[in-house]
């Protein structure tokens, strides 16, 4: 058996829960489609490089016409996020409480002593339902 990057290893772990958890919701009986990846909360993507994180939201008052990472002009109403690592532009697709969003990383944050990993502008955290609860724990995975 091949040897597994630890770096990797949690994402494998979180396929096989995800994978045995929608086989059981399924009843179980059939085996599971090689081509066909099982869906979770936001899609077959999910299921192969998801991650849960804290999340929080900015943009109802702070940072107004300041620019972004990526030189843009912040707007709160656009469905952008905040990550310390992932690359500028990448899409992301976040779910929380039974919705989902797509939003583009265009800055940096937010600041590891937080404790969270992502920030979504305010309208990616209205279109989840996150702006009445400020921090939570969300699924996200990247659009490929």
């Amino acid at each position: 058996m091949p040897r597994v990057p630890m770096k990797r290893a949690p994402l494998i772990v979180v396929a096989i829960l995800l994978t045995s958890n929608a086989f059981a919701r399924a009843g179980g009986h059939e085996a599971a489609s090689s081509s066909q990846a099982p869906e979770s909360s936001i899609g077959s993507a999910f299921v192969q490089i998801g991650r849960y994180v804290l999340a929080s939201f900015y943009g109802h008052g702070e940072r107004l016409n300041r620019r972004t990472s990526t030189g843009e002009r912040f707007d709160p109403r656009q469905l952008t996020a905040a990550h310390r690592t992932l690359p500028l532009g990448t899409l992301i697709k976040v779910a929380y409480a039974g919705n989902e969003v797509t939003v583009r990383i265009n800055d940096r944050g937010p600041a590891k002593s937080t404790g969270r990993d992502l920030d979504l502008s305010y309208g990616a955290a209205r279109a989840l339902g996150l702006d009445r609860v400020g921090v939570a724990k969300v699924a996200y995975a990247i659009v490929n």
